[in-house]
Formats: structure tokens, C-alpha cells, sequence
């Protein structure tokens, strides 16, 4: 399974929605169950798959397919924040 597949599975369950059903460019403004609710779903269970905490940054950063899969390849290790972005 690829992270893509495996990013396609959560957001499917979080959304209550087939896995058929989200698009390989799923955003948080195309897919019409992906409220606050299912966001928050969505969160614990990528928590649960990569064993650690999603920080503050990443939660507001999951508002695509695309991001959710790069999570899910970077896996254990937190976001560094880059030098530029302000604190």
C-alpha cells in the first residue's frame, strides 16, 4: 500500500465515505463530509498510524490528500519548522 492509498483510507473513514469516493485531489473544500469533526477524526487516526502526536502545525497544514500522505511517509518524526517561517 502506498502512502497515498494509505492516506485515501483514513480520510475515508474519517469522512464516512468509500475509499472509491476520494479523489486523488481531495481537499478540504471538495470533499463535502470533511468538516471539523472529521478533521479531528482524521487526526487521531494518523496519530494512531504513526505512533506520535500530530503538532499544532500539521493539523492546520492536513487539508489535502497530498499532505496526508506526505505525513504519513515522514512518518515518526515531527515537522521541522523551517528557518524562515516566523514563530
Amino acid at each position: 500500500m502506498t502512502a497515498l492509498d494509505g492516506a485515501r483510507a483514513l480520510l475515508a473513514a474519517a469522512v464516512g465515505l468509500p475509499v472509491t469516493a476520494i479523489a486523488e485531489d481531495a481537499t478540504f473544500d471538495r470533499v463535502e463530509r470533511w468538516d471539523s469533526i472529521a478533521h479531528l477524526r482524521l487526526v487521531l487516526a494518523l496519530e494512531e498510524k504513526i505512533g506520535r502526536q500530530v503538532t499544532p502545525e500539521e493539523t492546520m497544514e492536513l487539508f489535502s490528500l497530498e499532505r496526508i500522505a506526505a505525513l504519513l511517509e515522514e512518518g515518526r518524526q515531527p515537522a521541522q519548522r523551517r528557518p524562515e517561517e516566523p514563530i
